[in-house]
């Protein structure tokens, strides 16, 4: 059965595998094998086509590869659906769908799952939990500001809110791609725009970023034993505690928000912002930069105070 903090634990497992039987093969299966085994039977049912919807799904998940599924619960699926909230409904629905058919395929399958807790999940619909997005308040910086040095990991907000990264971009960004004398990193995800873009370094959070930079880690950003961080490891057990400590109430996407609302304020070309976020646009998608566009995009996040 496995390893269990106590004899009470130990009694529960055996009564529940009396009650309801499972292969004990099957008990320690990951989110990412079960999704294999998942993957290979449902492409014949609705056709490779129609499986790209899970596959998009599969690929938002990967705080979750990891994990064995029996021991995934509620707040770990809801935690992926969050990271989306950027993304249209239709998209967070697909995520929870996926869940969803997994927990189908395993009950199907005499795969142990404890329950589905699919169904208690909210993709912020009509009538449901909406998430505002609330930008950092300028006092809320400079606070973030003065406490950086003293909290552990406070400076990855300043570098979220002076880059506007998303957060698993930052967190995927390699230390191959940081270019302190260029004063930008190449990284991003999501659109085509998105992908491979240059982010300028104000000169404000260019020594936070040097200071991870000089730990010679791969990512620029890691735990302390110096491996990439989860989405749900950074925002649970970083962000969040970092939230509460200063007595300040935001999501890791306020940051990306409120750099673009500090660039609107501060009066910066609208394109510009575009760019440097990665957002779709006719006139962004493929562009070749040169050292004259890299030089704008730092004149133009130097806006910033």
């Amino acid at each position: 059965f496995g390893y269990y903090p106590n004899r009470e634990a130990a009694m529960q497992a055996i009564f529940d595998y009396n009650k309801n039987p499972y292969d004990l093969n099957t008990a320690a299966i990951t989110f990412s094998e079960l999704y294999e085994r998942f993957a290979v039977v449902k492409k014949t049912q609705i056709g490779s086509k129609s499986f790209t919807t899970y596959t998009s799904a599969y690929a938002k998940c990967e705080p979750l590869y990891n994990m064995i599924f029996a021991d995934i619960r509620k707040d770990h699926m809801q935690a992926i659906i969050d990271a989306h909230t950027d993304k249209s409904i239709a998209t967070r629905k697909n995520i929870r769908a996926l869940f969803s058919q997994m927990y189908l395929y395993a009950a199907q399958n005499d795969i142990h799952i404890i329950k589905d807790y699919s169904e208690f999940l909210d993709c912020g619909e009509a009538g449901g939990r909406t998430i505002e997005r609330v930008p950092f308040t300028h006092e809320e910086v400079n606070t973030l500001w003065e406490n950086y040095n003293r909290m552990e990991y406070a400076d990855t907000v300043l570098i979220l809110i002076y880059t506007g990264m998303r957060v698993m971009e930052l967190m995927g960004m390699k230390s191959e791609d940081v270019h302190l004398d260029g004063k930008y990193m190449i990284g991003g995800s999501k659109t085509a725009a998105g992908k491979r873009r240059y982010i300028p370094l104000h000169d404000r959070i260019l020594p936070l970023v040097k200071r991870y930079y000089d730990q010679g880690n791969e990512y620029l950003i890691t735990n302390t034993v110096g491996k990439k961080f989860g989405y749900q490891n950074y925002a649970q057990k970083k962000f969040a505690v970092i939230m509460q400590q200063l007595g300040m109430t935001h999501l890791p996407h306020d940051t990306r928000h409120t750099f673009a609302s500090f660039m609107d304020s501060a009066g910066a070309k609208k394109l510009v912002i575009k760019r440097i976020m990665g957002h779709q646009d006719k006139d962004i998608t493929d562009r070749v930069y040169t050292h004259k566009d890299i030089s704008e995009l730092l004149e133009e996040v130097n806006r910033l105070e």
